[in-house]
């Protein structure tokens, strides 16, 4: 999956952060453009979450689009224009924000980008640059009306970081919120980077009923046929308990 819009001061952070090195620097990025792109996780072992089978579908993803980040970014700098990889541990931007802006899906009440055909179960990349490009359109599946009624990864978070309220925020947006500080403190409880957020998303589960539906905006119906296709198929939430014969 593949987006771009134009860069704005909303997408960039201020300063550098997580490297002592430059901890602390202000940010310059004068590019016009920011192209947002999607790698799939595998489902199985996000299934898996928490377990270690799910950090290594999250560091596959990373990787892949990594290398996906320095193929379009060498490739524009050929064309003699301006170019950067923003990779994991590596970002000056905000890749959910631009993704958003870029069509890829909605950010949602589990605080990720979620898209229609894969949820939350992917990881994202984007490439700065000067170069001209042609800008998609945001999109609008209806993902606040869903998360709404679902709940589900408030409801199933180990941590109980996730917002279970629904509140209106002053742009008449939902205020869904994350409490960073006890989320990575599970994290570095489990040994993993958790992942029961993304799995237990129905948009991440494959469902014959959200693909079939364009749309779930002021669709009650629709949403309460995707949770009861849900409920059969998984239950209270999916997991696939163990890791896959490879690892053990």
């Amino acid at each position: 999956m593949v987006g771009i819009t134009k860069l704005q001061d909303k997408h960039i952070y201020t300063h550098r952060g997580r490297y002592e090195e430059n901890y602390g620097e202000e940010v310059n990025l004068n590019h016009k453009y920011a192209i947002a792109f999607g790698c799939e996780m595998d489902l199985d072992m996000v299934n898996r979450a928490p377990m270690i089978s799910e950090v290594i579908a999250t560091s596959k993803s990373y990787v892949d689009v990594a290398i996906i980040g320095m193929i379009i970014s060498y490739y524009i700098r050929s064309l003699g224009y301006e170019a950067r990889n923003h990779v994991d541990a590596n970002y000056l931007v905000m890749p959910a924000l631009i993704a958003e802006d870029a069509g890829l899906g909605q950010i949602g009440r589990n605080a990720i980008l979620t898209n229609k055909d894969y949820g939350s179960r992917f990881k994202l990349g984007v490439v700065t640059t000067n170069l001209p490009l042609d800008i998609d359109e945001k999109v609008d599946f209806g993902l606040e009306d869903f998360c709404k009624v679902c709940k589900k990864c408030a409801l199933t978070c180990p941590s109980q970081s996730l917002s279970r309220e629904n509140r209106i925020g002053k742009d008449d947006k939902y205020n869904w919120t994350v409490d960073t500080e006890t989320c990575y403190t599970k994290w570095r409880y489990l040994g993993t980077d958790c992942g029961m957020c993304i799995s237990v998303c129905p948009f991440s589960q494959n469902l014959e009923s959200i693909k079939k539906c364009d749309s779930f905006k002021k669709n009650g119906a629709a949403i309460q046929d995707a949770l009861e296709e849900y409920k059969k198929k998984f239950g209270s939430r999916v997991f696939v308990p163990g890791n896959p014969s490879w690892l053990r």
